[in-house]
């Protein structure tokens, strides 16, 4: 073991002996002998003072080039007061400057990758990250607490998280192009300068009207996320899709325009946006997820070609008032679109034809009302009440509204469990039926009874004293003031007697039916006598 531990303190000594290849005029370097480049590195002693970085010296009679400032180089060398970079300098490495209170630094024109927590802790006020830098790792400028402006000349590939942490003292962000800043890519919040800054400028001249140029064709996530300083924005046909959380927070735009061509608005793009009232979306227009917590937002339309509109895509939008769908086709919508958006307050206008497939699909039935798009309330269209008829041993329905379909139930008292030793049978059937068809509502219920009443006994053939009776299906059904008895032989007296025999009406059957318009209330006894047969029904 104890081998073991001093070989372990060998190699720690032997990393720190080696921690440069050389010092020129107190600056320490390591070199690439090949090509002919050096890397500044920290070394016995702690810069401290002005420091000056050349862009190339000379040691043991070859010119060597500056390319990069190394890992941990100046870090905590909090004597150094200043320091100047050459031009030749393409990376500032990890921790370079990490603790270091100097009050100001220039990146170099040509630095194209700034390492992770490279200016942590820093004290300067400002800072450019020139147009040549492509990388930003984690961190770089992490509790720069007194930095207020941010200057940004360009694009930037990639930006990793946290880039800003802990600069709350900044107040404005700045940039040269607009398209350029367009194509930012923030991985976080806190990578993006505008989530405590707030305000983009541009030439030294706020940003609050944006229009994005046609020359634009990607939005970076969170690109303008917080700046509330906008109030209002138009984005160009050229973009398609509005990238997660382009626009969330910026609480103060109250005018959006997206043009015609814009195709998919992912979630967050405009998170929060609290000042808008009224969105307008084109029919381009898919895909939606976006507009969650626009709590000021009371006007929505969404174009004809919207097909699907995704999780808390509207959801927290508490203000709504109306809504306008244009598609015909009910959206595939998720459960949560609009959730604590109070809809069951609030207006639904679709396409006249889809107000039926609106109100039977979720989440959308669960508006307060379902119109057309011109605010009109659909004339609600009624299955006419089918009749009832029995010939030739069938019950048939039928119906003046063309292409029904037809519930039915039929009942019979007598089917049940006795315990009597003596039955009386009714012989009669009770039967309901109504009418459905899509987009219409269901028709009133028509009801009639079956029944069979006794005909003329055979009076021929009569084998041991038994006369065969033959019985005979009557249906008989009433219908508001129409009572209408099908199912016997023509020439037949049918007559209609009040329960205290008074009569009512009286006609002979023709076509196997007999018909009768009388002024009996609902629920009045009655009795039908058909030929000699009696039947007691009561109206409905």
């Amino acid at each position: 073991m104890k081998n073991k531990f001093l070989i372990m303190a060998f190699i720690t000594l032997c990393q720190v002996a080696n921690a440069y290849d050389i010092e020129v005029n107190g600056i320490y370097y390591n070199i690439v002998s090949k090509a002919k480049t050096a890397e500044v590195t920290f070394g016995d002693n702690k810069y401290q003072g002005e420091i000056t970085i050349p862009s190339e010296f000379e040691y043991e009679g070859t010119t060597y080039t500056v390319t990069g400032i190394g890992d941990y180089a100046f870090k905590d060398c909090q004597n150094m007061t200043k320091i100047e970079l050459p031009s030749s300098i393409t990376i500032l490495g990890d921790e370079a400057f990490y603790g270091c209170r100097f009050s100001g630094i220039t990146i170099p024109q040509n630095v194209e990758s700034i390492g992770k927590y490279c200016f942590l802790g820093n004290r300067f006020k400002s800072i450019t990250i020139p147009e040549s830098v492509k990388t930003l790792k984690t961190s770089v400028f992490k509790s720069c607490t007194y930095l207020k402006d941010v200057y940004i000349d360009g694009y930037i590939e990639y930006i990793d998280d946290n880039v800003f942490l802990y600069c709350d003292a900044l107040t404005a962000v700045h940039i040269k192009d607009i398209a350029k800043w367009c194509r930012n890519s923030f991985s976080d919040g806190w990578s993006n300068p505008l989530y405590y800054a707030k305000h983009l400028y541009i030439n030294n001249e706020e940003v609050t009207n944006l229009v994005i140029p046609n020359t634009v064709e990607e939005l970076g996530m969170q690109v303008f996320a917080y700046c509330t300083g906008l109030k209002s924005v138009v984005i160009p046909s050229t973009i398609k899709t509005i990238t997660h959380g382009a626009f969330g927070l910026c609480t103060g735009i109250e005018s959006l325009e997206i043009s015609d061509g814009v195709e998919s608005i992912e979630y967050g793009a405009f998170y929060s946006c609290t000042s808008l009232t009224s969105v307008r979306l084109p029919n381009s227009v898919t895909s939606v997820c976006g507009f969650s917590s626009c709590s000021n937002l009371s006007t929505v339309y969404l174009g004809n070609n919207v097909s699907q509109i995704s999780n808390n895509a509207f959801a927290s939008c508490k203000n709504i008032s109306d809504f306008y769908c244009y598609t015909e086709k009910v959206p595939e919508t998720a459960s949560d679109a609009f959730q604590d958006s109070y809809i069951e307050y609030s207006k639904l206008h679709v396409p006249e034809k889809s107000v039926e497939l609106y109100k039977n699909a979720e989440p959308w039935k669960n508006f307060k009302s379902i119109v057309t798009l011109d605010g009109t309330e659909p004339e609600t269209k009624k299955c006419a009440t089918p009749s009832i008829s029995f010939t030739n041993g069938k019950i048939q329905f039928s119906c003046d509204t063309e292409g029904v379909e037809f519930v039915s139930e039929i009942t019979d008292s007598d089917i049940k469990k006795y315990y009597n030793s003596e039955i009386t049978l009714s012989a009669t059937y009770n039967i309901t039926v109504y009418a459905t068809k899509q987009s219409y509502d269901k028709s009133d219920i028509a009801s009639a009874t079956l029944c069979w009443i006794n005909a003329e006994p055979v009076k021929e053939g009569i084998m041991d004293g038994i006369a065969t009776v033959r019985a005979i299906p009557v249906l008989v059904q009433c219908i508001d003031n129409h009572i209408k008895i099908s199912g016997i032989t023509d020439s037949l007296s049918v007559s209609i007697y009040a329960t205290d025999g008074t009569q009512i009406g009286r006609t002979i059957s023709k076509n196997g039916e007999a018909d009768f318009l009388t002024n009996l209330r609902k629920g009045t006894i009655v009795i039908i006598k058909v030929g000699d047969q009696s039947i007691k029904v009561v109206t409905k």
